[in-house]
């Protein structure tokens, strides 16, 4: 019950908060566009049979996973969470992240780096039911070429005791995007980790 009530203040603070700032777009857009400031906002709203997360089974249950980020130049802030739909297994697999990214390509080094890109980032894990958490960084490579290869290492420095791992994970990822109602932003998106 605790959590559901955590969970549900934590999307009625990120959508008044969406509200928010729409009511005050204008101003901001007239600020961002005179600094000539690139912004962008965005939400996801996913449902899954099973939570999975690198290759580890978290939730056997339903799970819905929201998401909000605010993009700023080559900032990123976002906030992220899982809870369960249903309650049928014993897992206490409810969670709240937040993330911040700095991501740039590698042009400045000469122009054979222009399709090289690179980010930065830190991600903050909390698992409200069981009082655990965790954090870790990451540096990630990408190639801006067909398939988008990209190579990321991620070194978790929390303890075992408090909810982290303490230790090192690497992803090598492709994909690759198409394009389906350019005007809406509906895409396509297949990608292999």
């Amino acid at each position: 019950m605790r959590t559901r009530g955590v969970m549900t203040a934590v999307m009625v603070f990120l959508l008044t908060g969406m509200l928010g700032a729409g009511a005050q777009a204008k101003t901001l857009s007239d600020f961002f566009k005179e600094k000539e400031i690139d912004v962008s906002v965005s939400a996801s709203m996913e449902y899954y049979s099973k939570y999975v997360w690198r290759g580890m089974l978290l939730d056997d249950d339903n799970v819905f996973q929201p998401g909000v980020e605010v993009a700023v130049e080559n900032f990123t802030l976002g906030f992220w969470g899982s809870w369960d739909a249903e309650s049928e297994d014993s897992r206490s697999s409810d969670e709240i992240d937040g993330y911040v990214d700095y991501s740039f390509d590698l042009g400045f080094l000469g122009t054979d780096f222009e399709k090289l890109g690179m980010s930065v980032g830190h991600t903050w894990y909390t698992f409200p039911e069981t009082d655990l958490n965790a954090q870790e960084y990451y540096i990630g490579l990408s190639l801006d070429t067909f398939l988008s290869p990209a190579l990321t290492w991620y070194h978790d420095y929390s303890d075992q005791a408090s909810g982290g791992a303490d230790g090192d994970y690497l992803i090598a990822s492709i994909g690759h995007s198409i394009p389906l109602l350019e005007e809406y932003g509906l895409t396509l998106d297949l990608g292999q980790e």
